[in-house]
């Protein structure tokens, strides 16, 4: 939503003393679902064991972050992208499997 916004960025002017803010629609989107991720965020955090819930949420965040690229900004797929993403997911996998002692 950052980048889309980028497009029409915040303009400001001065005009017989008054101070004049534009402000696009993509722009106040953006901000706002920033300030509902952290919200989000700071909740899940509070709630959850965050030895297994930071690895897990930084691994999705990468994969979620590459398909929005893809599919939204029509960025390339590249391979070495793809196998780096694969090597967090295996590796989050691996961290959260419960080994019975």
């Amino acid at each position: 939503m950052m980048k889309a916004g980028a497009a029409n960025p915040l303009s400001l002017s001065v005009a017989d003393g008054r101070l004049g803010v534009s402000v696009g629609w993509v722009t106040v989107a953006g901000l706002g679902l920033y300030l509902v991720s952290f919200i989000l965020w700071m909740r899940l955090v509070q709630t959850n064991d965050i030895s297994w819930f930071f690895p897990l949420a930084a691994g999705a965040i990468q994969v979620l972050m590459i398909t929005g690229a893809i599919v939204f900004f029509k960025e390339p797929v590249e391979a070495m992208r793809l196998i780096g993403a694969a090597i967090v997911i295996c590796g989050i996998i691996v961290m959260n499997i419960k080994v019975k002692a």
